[in-house]
This record gives structure tokens, C-alpha cells and sequence, in this order.
């Protein structure tokens, strides 16, 4: 906890809350109207982002 608290005191920020495309646009919206711009995102494991709008993962959709 230590570790990351001193990274977002130089300004990066983790967030692990997250479950699909939505929610990650909404806690950027949010952290860029608290800290400013936002230059990066990284986005670890996206095969487990859920789609907006549709039931399961990533990796669980047909390829077309």
C-alpha cells in the first residue's frame, strides 16, 4: 500500500474496480477532472473487459 500510494504522489494512479469499457471511461472522466489530463492508460488483462452492452468477456466472442 505504501508503494502505491507513493506512485500516485507522482501522479499514477491504479484501478482495479473496474469490470467494462464504461466504467473505465467514467473513473477517466473522473481522475482527469480532479488531476488534469490523463496521458497514459494501460489497460492489464483487456481480454476480461466486458463489452457495453453485451454479456461476457472479450475472449468469448465470436471471431467474424
Amino acid at each position: 500500500m505504501q508503494t502505491v500510494n507513493r506512485l500516485e504522489q507522482g501522479g499514477i494512479y491504479f484501478n482495479d474496480s473496474v469490470s467494462n469499457v464504461g466504467k473505465i471511461a467514467v473513473e477517466l472522466r473522473k481522475l482527469k477532472a480532479n488531476c488534469g489530463a490523463v496521458d497514459l492508460v494501460i489497460v492489464d488483462y483487456l481480454q476480461l473487459i466486458k463489452h457495453l452492452g453485451k454479456t461476457g468477456t472479450l475472449t468469448e466472442e465470436p471471431i467474424l
